[in-house]
């Protein structure tokens, strides 16, 4: 038996986040009559949201932290909005109490101590689970107004103007992580979200303080790229949506992590990657694509994975139109595939002239933006997209082609995904197609992702090959295909049936391979 993925974990900072759980979890307080679908629109699902966040859910009987198996070990378990703040905490009623980064008492109530020490208890009890530690969701702000030294309007990009107590306060919640061995803040929505001089001096401060934590910032936007409140339309892409394009940008420069922010399920794959195509050629760090798996590992970006074996189905609530509960070993998959191939920032990028559309008719139940309930949005993103390499080449025998996304990473592998499109009214699906990759020569190592009529590999150098193994990205054992591809001097083509025919049905998750090629 031949395993071509490593054992050891991966380096990439992936987490799961505990957010889209608490949303799509069965809630003591939703037990009741008048629960319905508007039950989780807008606001007020937030606030349901962070109720269902305490120490009984996580660590309890079936808890959250029993779940992804062995791959564990390449998370972060990022605890989402609600855990420094006690039940029923709402930022309408008191925006100041986000944002102390220490547990709440009520909350996580067998942790006790100073706030650095109930940190790192709950650190140690997660990573006895087999986790690579807790990360912490972490408001853009200090608890208490008197720790607000200017309001939104008088605020300064450089932060020139900060106070020496309002440095202080960061300086020590930055050591109580450091001590605690928290090594993953997810800094989200706050009083200074907007900011970029705010979350530049986080960043900063952690890496003279605590060079091991990962700051990860968001320009925090809508959810749907060039969306107007006023016409209701999406009347642009995202590369020309107002000033955001810019402000996220800006962020990325000094972002070890710069998340792609929240956008709606259903529409998910293209909003996600038309910010993606464009901000991967800006410079700065690596992007963070959240629940895109198979984007982000073709595309060498990180990301946040939001679903769950736990999530709970209601009738009338279709927060779900992927079926991403049932598609869970597309996690395994793309986190060993990043073993192989880790995340990396940099590079060239390629993006096709051919823009694909995909559209959602929005009802209740479908999404908590109230805003498109009762519209048909409609969002779009280039066709291909490549990074490091020629833009693959895409022969599609039906109408409605797949998004191409492929990458030659910093250590040469090549990893190509083909994503979902949705067809007539609602329907989600994912076309194949036959793909041509033009490549300096042959890789080591190739990551395949999606459904394919084909995948030709065209080498500019004369192929020497004595072997070639392929392994279900969720399994154990590498066969060797040799004899199953068709093999020239300068090519290698892999017919769909032999990469569809490994593949082990374990849920309704997407194909995902790794296959290495040796000399």
């Amino acid at each position: 038996m031949m395993n071509i993925i490593p054992e050891t974990a991966g380096t990439t900072p992936n987490y799961w986040c505990t957010w889209a759980t608490q949303n799509h979890m069965d809630n003591p307080i939703l037990n009741s009559e008048d629960v319905s679908a508007s039950t989780f629109e807008g606001d007020q699902g937030a606030r349901y949201a962070r109720n269902l966040m305490n120490e009984q859910v996580l660590l309890g009987k079936g808890g959250w932290v029993h779940d992804f198996g062995s791959v564990r070990k390449d998370m972060f378990l990022v605890l989402d909005d609600g855990w420094d703040v006690g039940y029923s905490n709402t930022p309408d009623i008191a925006i100041e109490r986000f944002g102390s980064v220490i547990l709440d008492e009520g909350k996580f109530l067998s942790y006790t101590g100073s706030p650095a020490e109930r940190l790192k208890k709950l650190n140690n009890d997660i990573k006895q689970h087999g986790w690579r530690g807790i990360g912490l969701w972490i408001s853009a702000q200090s608890v208490g107004p008197d720790l607000w030294p200017i309001s939104k309007e008088e605020y300064d990009d450089t932060y020139d103007n900060v106070t020496p107590e309002m440095k202080q306060y960061w300086v020590d919640r930055i050591e109580w992580c450091r001590y605690a061995e928290v090594n993953y803040w997810k800094v989200d929505w706050g009083k200074h979200d907007h900011h970029a001089g705010f979350r530049k001096m986080l960043t900063e401060l952690a890496a003279s303080l605590h060079p091991e934590l990962f700051v990860e910032h968001a320009y925090c936007s809508g959810p749907l790229n060039a969306y107007s409140m006023k016409t209701h339309k999406c009347e642009t892409r995202f590369s020309q949506w107002d000033d955001i394009p810019e402000r996220m940008t800006e962020f990325l420069k000094f972002s070890e992590i710069l998340r792609t922010y929240d956008v709606t399920a259903s529409l998910s794959i293209p909003t996600t990657l038309d910010r993606t195509a464009h901000l991967l050629s800006k410079e700065g760090g690596l992007l963070n694509c959240e629940d895109e798996l198979y984007m982000a590992a073709a595309l060498g970006c990180t990301f946040g994975v939001m679903r769950s074996p736990k999530w709970e189905y209601r009738e009338g609530i279709n927060y779900d139109p992927w079926n991403l509960k049932g598609c869970q070993d597309e996690i395994t998959r793309a986190l060993r595939w990043q073993r192989i191939a880790p995340a990396f920032s940099g590079g060239n990028i390629i993006l096709s002239e051919q823009i694909l559309s995909d559209s959602w008719e929005f009802e209740s139940g479908d999404t908590w933006f109230q805003a498109v309930i009762g519209r048909n949005i409609t969002q779009s993103a280039p066709a291909i997209v490549a990074r490091n390499m020629e833009l693959p080449k895409v022969v599609c025998t039906n109408n409605l082609p797949p998004y191409i996304v492929a990458s030659k990473n910093s250590n040469s592998a090549v990893s190509i995904a083909a994503l979902g499109r949705i067809k007539d009214k609602n329907t989600p699906v994912f076309p194949s197609a036959e793909v041509i990759l033009n490549l300096e020569c042959i890789p080591e190592y190739l990551g395949v992702f999606g459904n394919y009529d084909s995948i030709s590999l065209v080498s500019k150098e004369l192929i020497s090959i004595s072997n070639i193994y392929i392994q279900d990205l969720a399994s154990e054992n590498a066969l060797d295909i040799t004899n199953d591809v068709v093999l020239t001097e300068k090519s290698v083509l892999i017919p769909g049936d032999v990469l569809r025919s490994i593949i082990i049905k374990n849920d309704y998750s997407q194909p995902g391979v790794a296959i290495k090629f040796l000399a």
